[in-house]
């Protein structure tokens, strides 16, 4: 059942070619992209015709988080649908960097080079502020833009939990003679001092690997994010302000979530005129698990009258 349910159209303004001098600047010139690791959804159904989704996974994710979504996406929209892990996540490049300005860039870099005019793009948490930098500084190459529990809006949320999982994550005593389980009941012992989700445990160890040297690793680059939690990855910058997308938008938010408040609303809607803002009761931060068929349902309407 859906709370509640806030809409503002604008009229729809052409976008510059994708060689725009603005394009040139924010890609060329100024930002250091990476290649980034990404699985493509596919079947007899999908229609070339339409845009593609992208998919922006959350801090500690990737993009196989995103799979069964996907899977429902091409069976009731005919869209393709491409998974993508971030920098310093899953199988795509680490870095020391990590803002917002360069996942933008690594994104619009993988649409060019799978030669993808137009997408739609979804991103949940950390993947949303991607997905709304992607639509504000290439907004030619967004055909709609989904955001999934977070706003443009400054976060009011304490940081000191996330870091505690990256740092139980980055000092966990692990060794090469141990076996996978033992490792992963490791992992979990010591996250269950910092909390009781079995669901958010699972999330964090999946990140738990063996390299070809047979010792363990995360997946996602710890040393990085723990250096830019704070200053980078926790909130929308403020070097996007004054932007614009005019495109259909959809925030699909957990009604019982703290991540976004009503009153965001006219902040979301100074970047974002077209927003259509949704609340899906009985759902927090991670909408898509905690009410998967009212996501489902709310993002494929979305992408078919879109």
């Amino acid at each position: 059942m859906l709370l509640n349910s806030f809409k503002l159209h604008n009229c729809c303004r052409s976008y510059k070619h994708l060689q725009s001098p603005r394009y040139m600047k924010f890609y060329s010139s100024n930002v250091e992209t990476v290649d980034l690791a990404y699985n493509i959804h596919d079947s007899h159904n999908v229609d070339p015709s339409k845009p593609p989704l992208v998919t922006f996974h959350a801090l500690l994710g990737s993009g196989s988080l995103w799979d069964g979504v996907a899977k429902e996406v091409v069976k009731e929209t005919g869209r393709r649908v491409i998974n993508v892990d971030a920098r310093c996540h899953g199988n795509s490049p680490r870095t020391e960097s990590l803002t917002y300005i360069e996942t933008s860039n690594d994104a619009m870099k993988l649409l060019r080079k799978l030669e993808i005019p137009k997408a739609s793009v979804i991103g949940h948490s950390m993947g949303g502020f991607t997905a709304m930098g992607v639509s504000l500084l290439y907004p030619e190459l967004v055909s709609s833009l989904i955001v999934v529990d977070v706003s443009p809006v400054k976060t009011r949320l304490a940081l000191s939990f996330p870091m505690a999982l990256l740092k139980c994550m980055a000092f966990l005593p692990l060794k090469s003679s141990m076996t996978m389980a033992e490792a992963r009941k490791l992992a979990d012992d010591s996250l269950k001092t910092i909390t009781q989700d079995e669901k958010l445990r699972i999330y964090v160890i999946s990140n738990l690997y063996r390299t070809d040297t047979g010792e363990f690793a995360w997946k996602s680059y710890t040393p990085t994010l723990m250096n830019k939690l704070e200053s980078q990855i926790a909130h929308f910058p403020l070097y996007f302000k004054g932007r614009q997308y005019f495109g259909p938008t959809l925030f699909i938010c957990g009604a019982s979530s703290e991540h976004v408040a009503k009153e965001d609303l006219p902040g979301i809607r100074e970047y974002f005129p077209q927003a259509e803002v949704i609340f899906i009761e009985g759902a927090k931060h991670w909408v898509q698990t905690d009410k998967p068929k009212e996501f489902r349902e709310t993002l494929c309407k979305f992408l078919n009258e879109k």
